[in-house]
């Protein structure tokens, strides 16, 4: 039996390992001059510096994108925090700010995430399990060249209903 080549221009992606991402993300961050900080759970500033803004080639991530890569890569380990760290009948909303850096040749991984206290009703162990876990989310690269995409959503947790 013969076995099928695969299209010359076509591109098998495997899932990228943590400590894969972990290097790209520095890559990138050194490639770009942002400054590269371990994932450590620190204040947010009280005035956040001004975000570069991404070049016209990766100016947004059209919404629809992005939340299939929440719901598709950060629920399931959000769902997975939640039933481990939780207390019975715990509840609330945890608003995330997620900055993405990408670039054409690399892919896109996140950058920086902050918690939003404004619009947070949960802390702790859960908020911290949560905010590690995006983390590990991973973007397609931008068409072309370079850049950064910031935005923010909330997830809700409820015993009675899943994420």
């Amino acid at each position: 039996m013969d076995e099928v080549e695969p299209e010359p221009d076509t591109v098998t992606r495997r899932p990228r390992t943590k400590e894969e991402r972990d290097q790209l993300r520095r890559a990138l961050q050194h490639r770009y001059g942002r400054p590269t900080a371990k994932h450590e759970a620190v204040e947010p500033p009280a005035q956040p510096p001004a975000a570069p803004l991404p070049p016209t080639s990766w100016s947004s991530l059209p919404d629809e994108y992005a939340r299939g890569i929440i719901q598709d890569q950060l629920i399931p380990a959000a769902e997975s925090c939640y039933e481990d760290i939780a207390a019975k009948g715990a509840g609330g909303a945890l608003t995330l700010s997620v900055a993405v850096i990408g670039d054409e040749e690399l892919g896109g991984v996140i950058d920086r995430i902050d918690v939003n206290p404004e619009k947070t009703s949960i802390e702790g162990d859960l908020t911290e399990c949560v905010r590690q876990s995006a983390y590990d989310m991973e973007f397609e690269p931008p068409e072309q060249g370079q850049g950064v995409v910031e935005f923010e959503f909330t997830i809700e947790f409820s015993d009675d209903e899943k994420l």
